[in-house]
Parts: C-alpha cells; structure tokens; sequence
C-alpha cells in the first residue's frame, strides 16, 4: 500500500510533471503490493497503440527502470491494515476490469482514470473519506497546452478542468515521503 513515484525522461513526463504548482520532482505514481515475495506496483499510464493503457500490476524493477527515469520516491499514506486491505483490494478491481487510461482526464467517471485519480480514489474509498486528495482547476493556459497537444484534446476539454497533480499525492497530510532516489548519468 505504499505510494511510489517516479521521475521519467520523457517528453510526456515534462508535462506532467509541470501540472504539479508545488513540487514538480515527479511524472508518475503507483501503489506497491507484495505478491509471493515480489514486489509489484498498481497504475495506468497512456499508450497510444492500446495495448499497455490499461491499468497494470507491473514488477517494481520495471516500474523504476533506470533507463526510463532519472529517479524515484516512496511515500506511505496513515492507514490500518483493514483501509490498506481495502484500498489494494479497490486497485485489483480496477486491474481485473482492466481499466484504461483517462485520455480526457475527467474526474467525475470510473470508466477510465489516471495514475493519480485511481490512487485518489483508491484512498478515499478505503478510508470511508477521511484522506481525500483534492483536485485542483487547470487554468494555466502555458502549462496544458502541450499536454493538450499531446493527449490531442481541445482548449475547451481542457481548461478549468479539475485535475490531481502528482504532488497533491504526496504532499497530503497524511503521506510521509519516506524516501528519495534520484539516480547517477
């Protein structure tokens, strides 16, 4: 049940890394799991031919590969063992269903998400409400417009849209970041 982010080397990760008003360190969260003595990470992420946009249950080597990304932390959310049961048992349903990534990142369906709505929601649930991650409006024109471009959405789809920046994750009261990697060129 703790929160993982990384830090990509991608044009992609740029952009979302600069959707964070705080702290724009990372790209992408998952949740970590261990499964028969190996650890596996829970999220979503876009790719474009529809074959990995699903979300994923991915082995944590992968899920931090050095030559993807430029780093990682691990964060832990305050919860007992009956909301961390709970909250695992929310992302191996979204996994089951096989839930795609939000291309148009709209809150109010779960039909689709991603990587930080899915963790949001996650937490919300488990925890009968007491962590809830707010959503904040995109209204900086300069920081979605390539992103737009990239998700090829329009303005109007866009702009004022409530989003979950990766550092509203981390950043919440009750997540401790526990630890930073960042690693050596």
């Amino acid at each position: 049940g703790d929160l993982l982010l990384r830090t990509g080397r991608d044009f992609s990760s740029e952009q979302v890394k600069d959707m964070s008003p705080v702290d724009k360190t990372f790209s992408h969260g998952g949740i970590t799991i261990v499964e028969n003595n190996r650890i596996f990470v829970y999220h979503v992420e876009p790719d474009y031919y529809h074959i990995k946009d699903k979300v994923r249950k991915e082995p944590l080597d992968s899920f931090i590969d050095v030559k993807n990304n430029a780093g990682f932390a691990l964060g832990r959310f305050r919860m007992d063992s009956t909301e961390k049961v709970q909250f695992t048992a929310y992302l191996e349903e979204q996994y089951q269903k096989q839930i795609p990534f939000d291309m148009s990142f709209e809150l109010a369906s779960d039909d689709s998400m991603y990587c930080s709505e899915m963790i949001s929601k996650g937490l919300s649930l488990a925890t009968a409400g007491r962590i809830r991650i707010k959503a904040i409006p995109l209204e900086d024109r300069s920081k979605f417009k390539q992103i737009r471009q990239y998700f090829k959405l329009q303005d109007k789809q866009f702009i004022h849209r409530p989003i979950i920046p990766i550092d509203r994750l981390f950043l919440h009261p009750a997540c401790t970041l526990i630890r930073r990697y960042e690693y050596l060129r």
